[in-house]
């Protein structure tokens, strides 16, 4: 039976220091910063909610993923990956709002203590140090943008909440089937914030540098990293052309009726930027 040493335990000691006053920060912000930061009472949802909440209700009620039933570039508006999460929250409250919304914002902020305890496993395996990892924990625990977005119906969270998921199986060589859960928890990432999907080559690229002597395992690997990818990831393209004869990687914000060509334009100058 492996034997736990005095200065493990005073590790976890502080690593669940660390994960306690997270907790504490989130909460008090929800009870009694949130209102003050957003000069609003409802602290759960923001301009951009009911898109979300749309899309996955219409699929649930008419059969049909689209922010908009009556535009025709509606059924791109949303990538699919917040809006499912959403809908899970949606059938467990009844479609109540009032119970949807803060149950969701609560959840949310819980489950980012695990995304604290993950950057520690982060730190400490790709810098072979416990004070690193401790380092990453906290600074995560107090990063403010996660902390003001953790209650709010927004993607921004559970997009984060992916991109860490993939960077810790990423740097987890004892793993098996590394590869296969990057993929995944990078495709979902994807699939909820499209930015995310500039690591794919990124991740790709180290894949073969790391095993550059061994052709036989970026051919193994790159197999399983590619093939969840295209399965989870592609099944969005693919609905998109299969179901509506429209090539779309990502979201077509045009399907919302704001959006004219030239805040369309404008839009995706600032991203080119």
């Amino acid at each position: 039976m492996k034997r736990i040493s005095g200065k493990n335990i005073a590790e976890h000691k502080v690593l669940l220091l660390i994960c306690a006053a997270g907790l504490l920060i989130r909460t008090a912000f929800i009870l009694w910063g949130a209102e003050f930061y957003f000069s609003r009472e409802d602290i759960f949802t923001d301009r951009d909610t009911d898109a979300w909440l749309n899309s996955i209700v219409n699929l649930i009620e008419n059969q049909t993923y689209t922010v908009d039933l009556g535009n025709q570039y509606g059924y791109f508006a949303r990538i699919p990956g917040y809006s499912f999460f959403i809908g899970f929250f949606y059938l467990l409250s009844g479609g109540d709002k009032d119970v949807l919304f803060p149950l969701l914002g609560w959840t949310q902020s819980f489950l980012d203590i695990v995304a604290i305890y993950l950057m520690y496993k982060i730190g400490r395996i790709s810098f072979d140090s416990k004070k690193s990892g401790l380092i990453l924990a906290f600074i995560y625990a107090c990063y403010p943008f996660i902390i003001v977005w953790n209650p709010v119906a927004y993607s921004e969270w559970l997009g984060v909440f992916f991109l860490i998921w993939s960077t810790y199986f990423f740097v987890n060589n004892k793993i098996k089937f590394k590869w296969i859960y990057v993929g995944a928890a990078l495709s979902l990432g994807v699939l909820t914030r499209p930015q995310l999907a500039l690591l794919v080559p990124i991740f790709g690229l180290i894949l073969i540098f790391e095993n550059r002597n061994a052709v036989s395992k970026i051919v193994k690997y790159g197999l399983q990293y590619t093939l969840v990818i295209f399965m989870v990831y592609g099944s969005w393209p693919i609905r998109n052309y299969v179901n509506h004869d429209k090539i779309v990687l990502t979201q077509d914000i045009t399907g919302f009726s704001f959006a004219g060509p030239d805040w369309v334009a404008f839009l995706q100058y600032i991203y080119s930027v």
